[in-house]
């Protein structure tokens, strides 16, 4: 079981709402699949225009009850240590990528063996 369901599952139960973000590792489909009431839906804007027009579609798709727009900055921040990884959106896979998922079967087994 992945978190974002446990910690949906908690924030519902608690009666408070939950927001799954845009980076999160399940699916919004796959949450949606776990969880009995609707949650809201975290959105940043980004240069991709059709991948956050199929972000909203998939939202909307999954009963989200609300979208959070998230308007903090105009461009995406400068995470160095996610510079350092070669971590973007959407992913790309890179020789470096690569060799660092090879050090972690254990991560990648579930990752790729995953719902979604």
């Amino acid at each position: 079981m992945q978190w974002e369901i446990l910690a949906c599952r908690a924030a519902q139960a608690a009666g408070v709402p939950y927001t799954l973000g845009t980076m999160a590792i399940c699916s919004i489909e796959y949450v949606a699949e776990a969880v009995d009431k609707p949650f809201w839906f975290q959105l940043y804007v980004m240069k991709d225009r059709g991948f956050v027009r199929s972000l909203v579609e998939r939202a909307a798709a999954a009963r989200c009850s609300a979208l959070v727009l998230t308007v903090d900055l105009p461009v995406l921040g400068q995470r160095h240590a996610d510079i350092k990884n070669g971590l973007s959106v959407p992913p790309s896979l890179t020789v470096r990528n690569l060799l660092d998922i090879a050090t972690k079967p254990g991560w990648a087994w579930r990752m790729l063996t995953a719902k979604r």
